[in-house]
């Protein structure tokens, strides 16, 4: 999914389960810095990947800065 969004293939990718590692979302992670796409905690402050192996995480990547504004706003409802 990550690599869908940071082709364009979709605007948003959202995973809020807490279940995600640093290990399993490096290249996606990658991947979509590169193509200009955005990377968001569930707090909304830019993921940073600086966490041991075992941290679980959370997060919302986008397309533009104005999807990821519409898509917390609705997170952030709830």
């Amino acid at each position: 999914e990550m690599a869908y969004l940071s082709r364009g293939l979709i605007d948003v990718f959202i995973d809020l389960r807490d279940k995600i590692r640093v290990q399993d979302m490096a290249a996606g992670y990658l991947l979509i810095k590169e193509a200009g796409g955005l990377i968001v905690d569930a707090d909304s402050q830019p993921l940073d990947l600086d966490f041991g192996t075992m941290t679980r995480l959370s997060f919302v990547g986008a397309s533009n800065q104005v999807t990821l504004d519409q898509i917390m706003s609705e997170i952030n409802k709830y």
